[in-house]
């Protein structure tokens, strides 16, 4: 538990095997790999820089992170990007229930299906999905991928170290606009 928790200043850092709750959780201007699995609350209150897992990750990955990219090759738990503040969070495969819950600001992919209520509470940011979600909340609501999102899923995937074409398999949501 807590590996890495705190980080700051590093140029980068790699760990072989699998980690606790809360690894690299409060990390600030790093680049760390992790080439293995991780517990709960993988990249809480990330600051800034880079954080990626070659495996998946159990619940509240990259919860309130605030700046930098949270990078998860394989999928994640229940409630992913919860609170997210301005990061990036990019899971690969699947994510669980109540992913994006009260999201501020940021932007959370998810390459694979979500779990029970996406977006539940969504203030702000942006969800990119590629997969399907049983039930998708109210509080969000999908928009037509248009060219300026095409090109921030682009640079995104590019980021994440993913080589492909943006086409018409990705959705988008953003918060539900209230018409008076």
């Amino acid at each position: 538990d807590f590996l890495g928790a705190g980080l700051n200043d590093l140029t980068s850092i790699m760990v072989s095997g699998h980690t606790g709750k809360f690894a690299f959780c409060g990390m600030d201007n790093c680049e760390c790999t992790l080439e293995g699995d991780a517990g709960d609350y993988f990249g809480h209150s990330l600051a800034s820089g880079l954080l990626i897992c070659h495996g998946s990750v159990a619940n509240g990955a990259g919860a309130m992170a605030r700046s930098g990219l949270v990078a998860v090759y394989g999928s994640a738990g229940d409630r992913t990007a919860i609170s997210l503040r301005g990061a990036v969070v990019f899971i690969r495969g699947k994510a669980g229930a109540l992913s994006g819950l009260v999201m501020r600001l940021g932007t959370l992919f998810i390459g694979g299906f979500a779990g029970e209520g996406l977006g539940t509470g969504m203030r702000g940011g942006v969800i990119f999905l590629r997969g399907d979600a049983p039930n998708i909340s109210p509080d969000i609501e999908e928009h037509r991928l248009r060219e300026p999102d095409r090109l921030k899923l682009g640079l995104l995937l590019l980021k994440a170290g993913i080589k492909t074409t943006v086409g018409k398999e990705f959705r988008v949501f953003r918060p539900r606009t209230e018409t008076t």
